[in-house]
C-alpha cells in the first residue's frame, strides 16, 4: 500500500486545511520555517509533537493514542470514523490523511505508552469519560464578598507574621541553599499555620525580595530585606504584588513540604527552583487554569463542588500533572486564603470565585491571545490588572491596633489587625479562629512558647497590656506565671554590649560602682562582663565617667540583599502572527524536493513500511562514525532493530546521525 508522507501531504493540501494547521499550530509559524520541508520537519520534531499532545483534551488523546499503536504493526490506519476528535489530530499537525486512511507522526509512537508492557496498565486517561455539566450551587451574595475582604487582609496579616517569625529565629541557610525542614516547623508552630501555608507565604516572601540570606560568610542566616521595611506601606499594592507572585510561582508548595516532586526529585523550602525547559510550567499553569474553569463553570459567583472541578481540569488537560486531585485542592486553599476563591458555609466541599477571582480571571484570560496556540499560554502575561488595587482599596478598613482580652484566655480582634499587633499576639497566644474578627487564645503551649523565645513574664505582660484595650485578666495574668514557674532553670540569655578589658583588675570597680547600676555589668570571665544595654549606650556611660573605651568590629547588618529575582533573558522570536503572509511565502517559495521523509525517525519508520533498506551513519562510543546498512524492521524503547545478512543487528536511536536509502542488499 503507497503511503503519503506528512510533507508531501502538506504541500498539496487545500488552503483551507493548510491555514486551519497554521492558526491551530502557531508554534510552527516562523520566520525560519518558511518552506513547506521545514514546516514538516519541525512539525514532525519530538518537541513540537510533545506541544501538540499536551494540546490534547483526554477524547482527542484517547484517538490519538489508539493510532500510535496501531501504526506499531501497519503505517496507515484506516476505518477511523471522521469526527471532532480527528479533526483536532489534523489540525493539530498531529495526524494527515494518506490514501484511504490516516497517518499519524512517528514520534507520537515513541512518547505515547504504545509498546506490550506499557499498554498493560492503561494510563489514567486512556478511559476518562466527557465530563458533565457541574451542578451550580447559589450562594448570598455577601459570602463571596465577606470573604474576599476578610482573606485580603489576612493575607498580609500572615505573611508579616511569617516574616517576623524569620526575622526573631534567623535560621541558618542550608549548604544546598534554602531553609531546614525543623526550622519550618518552628515557624509554623510559632504562626499558628500549617506547614504548607508557611511554605507558600515563605516562597512568595522570597519572590518578591521580602526575605534575603544574610551577608555572613560564617554562617548565612535568612532575614528580612530592606523591602520589607516599607512593604506595608501601600496594603493594596503590597496585596497586588502577592497575587501576581502566586500566579507565576514555579514550586509546588506540596512538594516542597514533602521533600519530593513527581519524579522525586529532592526539594526543599526556599531552594533554587528554575523554571523547567517546558512550553508551561506546571505549577502557574494550574493555577490559570484553576481560575479560568471556575470562571467558565462558575459563573456570577456560584459555586461547583471540587471533584467535578478535577473533573474537567483533568479531561481538558490529561497530560498535565498539575490537575491530580491534592494539587488542585491545594491551589483552591492558597486562592482562598488571597480572597480570589470561597468556600460556601452550607457546601464545604465547593467553591466558586469571589469578585477579585472572577476579575482576575477575565482578564488573564483575554491576554492567552491566539499567537499562543496551541497551548494557549504564557507566564508572562499572568498579571493582575491595572485597577487591581483600586477594587481592593475598599476591602482595607483601618487596621485595629488594640484587642479585647477576657477571661476565658481569648483576646478578641474586631477588626483587621495592624501588623505590629498581630505580630505581639502570634508571640504569645494562638490563632483559634481567623476572618474579620480574629480570636486567639492563650495557651500553656503559646505562653511557653513564647518564654523559650527569650520573654520574661514580666516582658509577656508587658507586652499584652500594650496591645490590648483591657485590663490583663486575673486567670491571664495566673497561666502567664504559673507557666513560667513550671520552665526548667537554664536560661539562654542575649547579651547587648559587651566589656572587655586587659587587666581582671580594672573590671572589678566597674561592676561594684553604682553609678553603672544602669548596666546591669555581670562577670562572665575574668576580663569580661556583659551588659543588658546596647553597645552605645555602654560607650556613653563609660566615656561620661572618663574612661576611653574602643569599639569592636560593627555587628552583623540586620537586614539581607534584596535577592535578585530576573529571570533568564529569552532568545528572540521568530514568530510570524500574519498567516496571510506566512502562507503566500510558503506557496512561493522554490522550497526543497517534496514528499521526502523530514526526520530521521520518518525515514526509518517509512523503511520499515516499505521494507526497504538504509545506511545508517552512528556515532560510536568513541566519537567516531561509522555506516550500518541495513533493513529495519522495528523502532522501540529507543532502538532501532533490524536485519542484515549476517543476522539481526540493534542500534541505539539516539546514536543515529542520518539516515539515508541504500541501493545495497543488507
Amino acid at each position: 500500500m503507497s503511503t503519503v508522507s506528512f510533507a508531501s501531504w502538506i504541500s498539496s493540501a487545500p488552503k483551507e486545511s493548510l491555514m486551519a494547521v497554521l492558526e491551530c499550530r502557531r508554534d510552527l509559524v516562523r520566520s525560519d520555517t518558511a518552506s513547506f520541508q521545514r514546516l514538516a520537519g519541525l512539525a514532525s520534531s519530538r518537541a513540537a509533537v510533545a506541544v501538540g499532545l499536551e494540546s490534547l483534551n483526554a477524547q482527542q488523546l484517547q484517538l490519538a493514542w489508539a493510532m500510535a499503536r496501531s501504526a506499531r504493526t501497519q503505517p496507515v490506519i484506516t476505518d477511523l470514523q471522521e469526527g471532532p476528535a480527528l479533526t483536532a489530530l489534523i489540525n493539530t499537525a498531529l495526524a494527515w490523511p494518506s490514501g484511504n486512511g490516516y497517518r499519524i507522526q512517528p514520534e507520537t509512537i515513541a512518547i505515547l505508552p504504545t509498546s506490550a508492557a506499557a499498554t498493560a496498565t492503561p494510563p489514567a486517561w486512556a478511559d476518562r469519560p466527557s465530563p458533565a455539566q457541574p451542578e451550580q450551587i447559589t450562594v448570598p451574595h455577601n459570602v463571596p464578598t465577606n470573604a474576599a475582604a476578610a482573606a485580603v487582609n489576612q493575607v498580609l496579616t500572615d505573611l508579616g507574621a511569617v516574616v517576623e517569625a524569620l526575622a526573631a529565629l534567623k535560621p541558618s541557610q542550608l549548604v544546598r541553599g534554602g531553609i531546614g525542614k525543623r526550622d519550618v516547623s518552628t515557624l509554623a508552630a510559632r504562626t499558628s499555620a500549617e506547614v504548607p501555608t508557611v511554605v507558600f507565604l515563605l516562597e512568595v516572601a522570597r519572590a518578591l525580595g521580602l526575605i534575603g540570606v544574610g551577608d555572613s560568610h560564617d554562617d548565612p542566616q535568612w532575614m528580612p530585606t530592606v523591602a520589607w521595611d516599607t512593604f506595608n506601606d501601600d496594603r493594596a499594592a503590597a496585596y497586588v504584588s502577592v497575587v501576581n507572585s502566586w500566579l507565576s510561582l514555579v514550586s509546588n508548595p506540596l512538594h516542597v513540604a514533602a521533600g519530593t516532586t513527581w519524579n522525586d526529585e529532592k526539594v526543599h523550602v526556599l531552594g533554587n527552583h528554575q523554571p523547567p525547559p517546558a512550553p508551561r510550567p506546571v505549577m502557574p499553569f494550574a493555577r490559570y487554569q484553576v481560575l479560568t474553569l471556575l470562571s467558565e463553570l462558575a459563573p456570577d459567583q456560584q459555586a461547583i463542588t471540587t471533584s467535578d472541578l478535577v473533573a474537567h481540569a483533568q479531561f481538558s488537560h490529561p497530560l498535565t500533572r498539575g490537575f491530580d486531585e491534592p494539587t488542585v485542592r491545594h491551589v483552591l486553599t492558597e486562592a482562598e486564603h488571597l480572597g480570589l476563591t470561597f468556600t460556601p458555609f452550607h457546601a464545604t466541599d465547593a467553591c466558586g470565585l469571589t469578585h477579585l477571582g472572577a476579575t482576575l480571571a477575565e482578564h488573564v484570560t483575554s491576554h492567552m491571545t491566539a499567537e499562543l496556540s496551541p497551548l494557549w499560554f504564557d507566564r508572562d502575561r499572568l498579571a493582575a490588572p491595572d485597577d487591581f488595587a483600586q477594587m481592593v482599596t475598599s476591602l482595607l478598613p483601618e487596621l485595629e491596633r488594640t484587642v479585647i482580652t477576657q477571661s476565658d484566655l481569648t483576646a478578641i480582634a474586631t477588626g483587621p489587625l495592624h501588623p505590629e499587633t498581630a505580630t505581639v499576639l502570634d508571640q504569645v497566644a494562638t490563632v483559634e479562629t481567623r476572618g474579620q474578627g480574629t480570636v486567639y487564645r492563650f495557651t500553656p503551649a503559646s505562653i511557653t512558647r513564647a518564654l523559650e523565645s527569650g520573654l520574661s513574664t514580666a516582658a509577656i505582660l508587658e507586652l499584652i497590656e500594650r496591645v490590648s484595650s483591657t485590663e490583663v485578666p486575673g486567670p491571664l495574668d495566673f497561666l502567664i506565671r504559673d507557666t513560667a514557674a513550671k520552665l526548667g532553670r537554664v536560661t539562654v540569655s542575649a547579651a547587648r554590649g559587651v566589656i572587655v578589658v586587659n587587666d581582671p583588675e580594672e573590671l572589678d570597680p566597674l561592676i561594684a560602682d553604682p553609678l553603672f547600676a544602669a548596666a546591669k555589668l555581670t562577670r562572665v570571665a575574668p576580663t569580661v562582663a556583659i551588659s543588658s544595654v546596647g553597645p552605645e549606650r555602654l560607650s556613653v556611660l563609660l566615656s561620661t565617667h572618663g574612661i576611653d573605651v574602643m569599639k569592636s568590629s560593627a555587628p552583623a547588618p540586620t537586614r539581607a540583599r534584596v535577592p535578585s529575582n530576573t529571570r533568564p533573558v529569552r532568545t528572540r522570536t521568530t514568530r510570524m502572527n500574519d498567516l496571510g503572509a506566512f502562507y503566500d511565502t510558503l506557496m512561493s517559495h522554490p522550497g526543497e524536493p517534496q514528499g521526502a521523509p523530514t526526520t530521521i525517525a520518518g525515514t526509518i519508520r517509512d523503511a520499515i513500511d516499505s521494507r526497504t533498506p538504509l545506511t545508517l551513519t552512528v556515532a560510536t562510543a568513541a566519537g567516531d562514525r561509522k555506516a550500518v546498512t541495513l533493513t529495519p524492521v522495528a523502532v522501540a524503547g529507543g532502538m532501532v532493530r533490524g536485519r542484515r545478512s549476517s543476522g539481526e543487528v540493534t542500534v541505539p536511536l539516539v546514536r543515529v546521525i542520518a539516515a539515508q536509502p541504500s541501493k545495497e542488499v543488507s
